[in-house]
């Protein structure tokens, strides 16, 4: 019993956030790991765990929080005379950092953001009516995502004594990690609504859905418009390995910008292929500098006409910074290029660090806030105007914009689902089975575009060409996908997939 206690309590000792259980209180240490709505502190100091908002994860997601947990407090004070019993929707995302890097909470922000403006939305719809109101929780996978599997079991046990969780939506970057959590929740019959999650081979469970178009498609697109509208024949291509989003990525825009329409290889386009590691951030500055240096100081015939970076918004001032330095001053024929990782620049609108030398245009799943309310697909404006009266101050940008649209859809299949005169209580297979329904006939009009799934994929969703100029604010410059002011793709878009 002492050993057991002992292991329980080197367990609580890391995880009791925001304070450690001490040793001389086993209770405390048995509630710290038999609760399922909770905080507790990661060995690298970050409070991971599953909140209703009524405690915030860290100051930079505070705000949102609490305008969740209102949310969630008048929902669960309606007694069950007046409205039918509420559902739940779990929300797994980045809402802390050991690095202190800010962009990475940025994105945690904007996805909670989002699912608040869709929740309260949805909510002041259906409020005093016969139909279930919303509940958020919100789940931190950490900085990277680092624990979302540790935070993925906790939302199983969790959904084993709420019976009212019917899916989970968000669920963080494209990693590792991730596709455990992936793994852990469809195994615990969990419906899944993801995001932003973009890699393509990320989940191998059927109760995994996502918003946002996957990688293969986003490159094809970025490399589309590379050769028709740039004439881009060279590409440097700069690729973490030890990232499962900017390997896929870099592969992805590798294979389509060195083949023809065809599938053939293409004589006439050439790549070079440089990496480095965010892991090592004691080298990356350096390593990065190098492969500046290489390219901006090979002769003239072999530098490349597009550099495209597949990593995370965290890594890519170090490449605009040194591209701005002496050694690459007279070097002026290229453009920079990216994934939809980057649109966590202009968090808030202006970016936080010079964007010298150049512009940079990057793949994203929704432009960005006013061009989205002007003429953005489906809902974008009713979107718009929802999130301006919650947040007056703010932007919302492609994440907000897709956080939204997960939670909306999950709303849409739980609605679906919710038969009043059979029964009252809402089941996660029948909520799989709606979204399943969700189809090329049958689709949901979100704000990003149109969502109709194919095996859990969005079929011929809307991929938008944003450029950031030198102030930071970004501008919608082309579209691939059927939204209503795009009715007829350029040439440079994919085939619909």
């Amino acid at each position: 019993l002492l050993a057991g206690y002992l292991v329980a309590y080197t367990g609580a000792a890391w995880e009791g956030c925001p304070d450690k259980p001490r040793i001389t209180d086993p209770a405390a240490v048995v509630r710290a790991w038999r609760t399922p709505l909770g905080m507790w502190r990661a060995p690298n100091g970050e409070c991971i765990g599953v909140s209703d908002g009524s405690a915030p994860f860290s100051a930079a997601t505070a705000d949102v929080e609490r305008l969740i947990h209102e949310q969630n407090t008048r929902v669960v004070s309606i007694p069950r005379q007046v409205q039918p019993p509420y559902v739940t929707v779990v929300v797994l995302t980045m809402l802390s950092t050991a690095s202190g890097v800010g962009k990475s909470l940025a994105a945690g922000r904007n996805e909670i953001a989002g699912a608040y403006v869709a929740q309260r939305e949805y909510n002041e719809s259906v409020l005093h009516t016969a139909r279930p109101l919303l509940r958020l929780l919100v789940a931190n996978t950490g900085g990277n995502s680092a624990w979302a599997d540790l935070t993925a079991r906790q939302i199983v046990e969790l959904a084993r004594t709420d019976p009212t969780v019917i899916a989970v939506t968000g669920l963080g970057q494209s990693r590792d990690t991730t596709k455990q959590a992936i793994k852990l929740l469809g195994e615990a019959g969990l419906p899944m609504v993801a995001s932003t999650n973009s890699a393509d081979a990320l989940a191998e469970t059927k109760l995994y859905f996502r918003v946002a178009p996957r990688n293969r498609r986003q490159a094809a697109v970025a490399a589309g418009y590379a050769k028709q509208a740039l004439k881009a024949r060279r590409a440097a291509v700069l690729v973490d390995p030890d990232d499962l989003y900017s390997a896929n990525l870099a592969a992805d825009f590798i294979a389509s910008f060195t083949r023809t329409e065809t599938g053939a290889p293409d004589p006439a386009r050439s790549y070079e292929r440089y990496e480095y590691h965010a892991a090592r951030p004691a080298e990356v500055g350096r390593v990065m500098l190098d492969i500046v240096r290489t390219m901006c100081r090979a002769p003239t015939e072999r530098r490349p006409d597009i550099i495209y970076y597949s990593g995370r918004s965290n890594e890519y001032p170090l490449l605009s910074e040194y591209l701005g330095g002496s050694d690459c001053r007279d070097w002026k024929g290229y453009t920079i290029m990216g994934g939809d990782d980057l649109t966590n620049l202009p968090t808030p609108p202006e970016a936080t660090f010079p964007l010298r030398p150049k512009p940079l245009i990057y793949t994203t799943a929704a432009p960005p806030g006013s061009q989205l309310a002007a003429r953005g697909p489906g809902r974008s404006a009713q979107f718009h105007a929802a999130f301006r009266q919650s947040f007056p101050r703010d932007e919302p940008n492609e994440h907000t914009v897709l956080a939204y649209d997960a939670v909306s859809v999950a709303i849409y299949a739980m609605g679906a689902a919710y038969q009043p005169y059979a029964s009252q209580e809402v089941r996660r297979g029948d909520v799989l089975t709606e979204l399943g329904k969700i189809d090329l006939k049958h689709p949901v009009h979100g704000a990003s575009g149109t969502i109709k799934f194919n095996g859990g994929e969005p079929y011929d969703k809307a991929v938008f060409l944003l450029q950031l100029d030198e102030s930071g604010a970004p501008r919608w410059i082309g579209t691939c996908g059927r939204i209503p002011s795009n009715p007829t793709d350029p040439d440079y878009c994919p085939p619909p997939e």
